[in-house]
């Protein structure tokens, strides 16, 4: 394989992995815009079941958003190191440095979405405990 071939399909997957993050990024933030239902405007006290009941589902409709996030990514990460083709070094051993950084990006961003999920999940347990508490439950 010539230099210019691997450059070539560099950039076509360069390309690829590009617009997928593209994609994944507008239809997240149109997802957390459509879950987001508390700003610091519209802050108050939760003080009906109701009420608690109505944040247990934004907390759901969050989490679902962040779950999803984290399996786009580990699904872009792996389509990812399917396009690129340069294997490792083989006298160092080092990893593609562009899988790397994608690898790393990815694994960030699963991270944060993992955590932010449970999180959101601890809360809809929350607000739904505290919903029934007030219906006498």
């Amino acid at each position: 394989m010539t230099k210019r071939t691997i450059t070539v399909g560099l950039s076509a997957g360069s390309l690829l992995a590009l617009g997928m993050l593209a994609s994944a990024g507008a239809e997240t933030a149109a997802k957390a815009t459509a879950a987001k239902t508390e700003t610091s405007d519209t802050v108050k006290p939760v003080d009906t079941a109701t009420e608690h009941l109505a944040l247990a589902e934004d907390y759901r409709k969050k989490m679902a958003v962040y779950r999803e996030d984290a399996a786009s990514h580990r699904q872009m990460l792996e389509t990812y190191k399917k396009q690129v083709t340069i294997p490792a070094d083989a006298k160092t051993g080092r990893e593609n440095p562009y899988t790397k950084k994608m690898r790393l990006h990815c694994a960030e961003y699963i991270r944060e979405a993992d955590t932010l999920a449970a999180s959101a999940e601890k809360f809809a347990e929350f607000h739904s405990m505290r919903a029934a508490e007030l219906q006498g439950k």
